[in-house]
């Protein structure tokens, strides 16, 4: 719920690939970050279809990576980087952190809060056996 958006960097190159045991199932990744994640995690080979301009997608609505029926948005953000391990795209929450904050306020995202001033979990919290601890 607090995903409500993915940033990426308009200074890194993407391709579209697929995963060696998923070709049905593509994927977006920057281009120079792939030898890592197939280091990082064994037997993971990513095949490349095309390079893409990602700035090309920026305000598109994408599926929620784990909510059903939720659509995020792709923006450009500065604080993306190539940094391993890494996909060249960043999840943005505008409630938990100062970079995604500024993505919020600038793409007037909502920013949900999950804490009390307490430092318990409030009502926002959608995992109810959390809420008050």
């Amino acid at each position: 719920m607090a995903n409500e958006a993915i940033c990426y960097s308009s200074k890194l190159i993407y391709v579209i690939g697929y995963f060696q045991h998923k070709k049905d199932q593509h994927i977006i990744i920057a281009k120079d970050t792939i030898k890592h994640l197939e280091n990082e995690f064994n037997n993971i080979f990513i095949k490349l279809k095309d390079n893409i301009d990602i700035n090309q997608y920026n305000n598109n609505k994408i599926n929620h990576p784990f909510i059903n029926n939720k659509f995020i948005k792709l923006y450009p953000g500065k604080h993306v980087n190539n940094s391993s391990p890494s996909t060249g795209l960043v999840h943005t929450a505008p409630g938990h952190g100062i970079d995604d904050y500024k993505i919020g306020k600038k793409y007037n995202l909502p920013i949900y809060s999950f804490i009390n001033k307490y430092f318990k979990y409030n009502n926002n919290i959608y995992i109810n056996k959390l809420k008050d601890k």
